[in-house]
């Protein structure tokens, strides 16, 4: 009689335990299919990178339901606010792929060529990898 009380105790324990939620934790939310991140805010709000190799997107994951695409350039990084983007883009003076930096206000700006290098080969053309947090 002892045990099996004993064994009812414990099938009660077992549903109660079964039927509690997990404690609150970390989160898995994944990328679009096609996309990956290159970069994220310090506080893990803003997550940034490219889409479909020609695109690129911004998302404030806890805010937006999905990523905001943004094309015309690749993105490499964030600022520590999430409102300015770096990354690579066309200069329109010259058709090339160059260093810029993105802002919802102004879109892509190209920061062009480095001054004074050679033309020959990719000579003075630049490339964007990362931002300062300010």
């Amino acid at each position: 009689m002892r045990s099996q009380l004993l064994g009812f105790v414990v099938l009660i324990l077992l549903g109660v335990a079964a039927g509690t939620s997990p404690p609150a934790g970390q989160q898995f939310v994944s990328l679009p299919l096609g996309s990956w991140a290159n970069d994220i805010t310090p506080d893990g709000e803003v997550v940034a990178g490219n889409y479909n190799f020609s695109d690129s997107f911004i998302w404030r994951w806890r805010v937006d339901a999905s990523p905001t695409v943004i094309t015309g350039g690749s993105i490499t990084g964030i600022s520590d606010d999430g409102t300015i983007a770096c990354g690579d883009t066309i200069d329109p003076g010259s058709g090339e792929e160059v260093a810029g930096l993105w802002t919802a206000a102004t879109g892509w700006q190209s920061l062009g060529w480095l001054p004074g290098a050679g033309t020959g080969c990719g000579g003075g053309m630049s490339s964007a990898y990362g931002i300062s947090g300010d």
